[in-house]
């Protein structure tokens, strides 16, 4: 970044904002972040009027709905805070899956390799798992399959929409509360399993 240029000229920035100029005037791009905000952010940046464009699906940030506080000390926050924080105050549509309420959706290791070790993918998997860094894990929280699904089985999901504080955008933000861990769980072994070698 140089002098007032907060964007990071990437490759995906660009993609998104060529994305959206492709677009009907009443029509949205869905955008799925799984992680950083960088690239959608610096797309906002680079070209402002694509905010109303977009609808931003992403895994990030805590938020405590009883005490309606956002907390945004998560990885996915933490590698780029600029990021967030435009986005927040832009107009940006925004469907947010805390970290707090994605940590339900774990897998276990035994049943893990109970219901996909016969399989290739599965095999693969557990071999992923093994050689991890920290293998020896008994369970792992699979992050990504939340947001996933949020999108794609909105049934399966309890989403609401929250004014944040004045320090967050003071706008609308939907937030995910709760979702059917067992129903995303079972649904992942199921196309596992039925998935066939090309």
């Amino acid at each position: 970044m140089t002098g007032g240029d907060r964007a990071q000229h990437s490759a995906a920035s660009y993609e998104i904002i060529r994305q959206v100029e492709v677009l009907k005037k009443d029509e949205k791009l869905t955008v799925i972040a799984l992680g950083a905000l960088t690239n959608v952010a610096s797309a906002v940046f680079i070209q402002p009027s694509i905010t109303k464009h977009i609808k931003l699906y992403w895994l990030g940030s805590t938020y405590d709905f009883e005490k309606g506080i956002l907390l945004k000390n998560d990885f996915n926050c933490a590698m780029d805070p600029y990021a967030v924080n435009h986005l927040l105050f832009s107009e940006v549509e925004m469907h947010i899956m805390p970290v707090s309420v994605a940590s339900k959706i774990k897998f276990t290791y035994d049943e893990t390799r109970e219901k996909l070790g016969g399989h290739f993918l599965g095999a693969y998997l557990l071999k992923v798992w093994d050689d991890h860094i920290d293998g020896g894990r008994t369970s792992r929280i699979i992050w990504d399959l939340s947001i996933i699904n949020a999108v794609i089985r909105p049934n399966w999901v309890e989403e609401v929409a929250i004014t944040t504080s004045k320090d967050n955008g003071n706008r609308i933000i939907y937030y995910y509360k709760d979702f059917d861990a067992e129903k995303m769980r079972a649904d992942f072994f199921q196309k596992i399993v039925a998935y066939k070698r090309p």
